[in-house]
């Protein structure tokens, strides 16, 4: 995923994979592993 312009609210994605179901990370003070515990809210 490349990443473009980003403000203190929004992240552009560049040429990205994602699909509209995909869940994604939104919030977060560390990196995370694939297998972390992490917990899912709704926005």
């Amino acid at each position: 995923m490349k990443t473009g312009l980003r403000d203190e609210h929004a992240t552009e994605l560049l040429n990205s994979s994602l699909k509209e179901a995909d869940t994604i990370v939104v919030q977060g003070k560390k990196l995370i592993s694939d297998g972390a515990s992490v917990q899912v809210k709704s926005l």
